[in-house]
């Protein structure tokens, strides 16, 4: 219905895809994932598309099934929600937020033409372990370390990073932080400095600018 200070964007919605949520009339998780395909960033449409799938909201059955059906019409959350079922294939859904995250970076230095690096990589020098970094090009001596600050808030924690950050750089390595914001949508800033570290200078625009 139209009220005063709405705007409405669709009109009717077939009755499999609205569920019940207490009492209230909702769309269901596979509906809604495919409008959000219509609003949302490509990072936010994974994150989602993600998060339902690993609480059992969803099957990729559902939203091929979904896609299919409302495809013909021309509408762009079709589109998108179809080209992101494309690029991830039968994986399984990621276990946390974090590794969705994690997902996206690898996928933007690939699209950027960058190499993929080492995962959890374990550093040692002469004097033994010195640190295991989240990404690492070895042959490179580049440590990309994710400073997440749910876990990095305190003066402790910070110490921490300090230190090990230290012991890194006197074993040889350049070590780059990385934001929990970087992960979901890196800049290309981001992507050219890295290359810039590896010796890769002519990447391609994933921003398309």
């Amino acid at each position: 219905r139209c009220r005063k200070g709405m705007v409405v964007h669709t009109g009717s919605i077939p009755v499999a895809e609205i569920t019940e949520h207490y009492s209230i009339p909702t769309t269901t998780p596979a509906r809604t994932l495919l409008d959000l395909g219509a609003v949302a960033s490509d990072a936010v449409l994974e994150l989602a598309v993600e998060s339902a799938l690993r609480k059992r909201q969803t099957s990729i059955s559902r939203l091929r099934h979904l896609v299919d059906k409302h495809s013909a019409r021309g509408r762009r959350g079709p589109s998108r929600l179809g080209a992101l079922l494309d690029s991830r294939g039968v994986l399984p859904p990621t276990e946390s937020h974090l590794e969705t995250r994690f997902a996206c970076f690898l996928r933007a230095l690939s699209k950027a033409g960058l190499p993929p690096p080492a995962r959890q990589h374990s550093i040692s020098d002469r004097d033994g372990f010195v640190a295991r970094v989240d990404f690492a090009y070895p042959q490179s001596r580049l440590a990309l370390q994710v400073l997440s600050f749910e876990f990095h808030s305190g003066r402790e924690s910070w110490l921490k990073d300090v230190r090990q950050f230290d012991r890194l750089i006197r074993a040889g390595w350049s070590v780059l932080p990385l934001t929990e914001e970087d992960l979901h949508e890196p800049p290309m800033a981001l992507l050219r400095d890295i290359g810039r570290r590896l010796g890769i200078h002519d990447l391609f625009d994933i921003d398309g600018g």
